[in-house]
């Protein structure tokens, strides 16, 4: 599956920088991506959905913890304080700031 969707990825790739003023459609995108992968991998759609929101899924709690951890870091350092801390947390979960990769 990897290697199918590293091939959907680059065969997917604009050819000129998005405007950043613009926001994609990710409904649309995960769509089209679930479609070409089910088609690549002759797999049912569902299933790639629902493989994709598992890994989405995954990636989301592990940033969340990695980033819990770096504020409660920043708090024990007294770089940041408690209520700091959960305003970037309610930050980036509310899509205010973007966080990780």
């Amino acid at each position: 599956m990897a290697t199918a969707l590293q091939e959907i990825r680059q065969a997917n790739r604009p050819t000129a920088n998005p405007d950043p003023s613009q926001r994609p459609d990710m409904a649309a995108r995960d769509a089209a991506l679930a479609k070409a992968l089910a088609e690549k991998l002759n797999i049912d759609e569902a299933k790639i959905k629902a493989a994709l929101d598992e890994i989405r899924s995954e990636q989301h709690a592990t940033r969340a913890a990695a980033l819990k951890e770096t504020l409660d870091a920043a708090v024990k350092a007294g770089t940041l304080t408690q209520a700091e801390a959960d305003a970037v947390q309610k930050a980036v979960e509310k899509g205010v700031i973007h966080a990780g990769p």
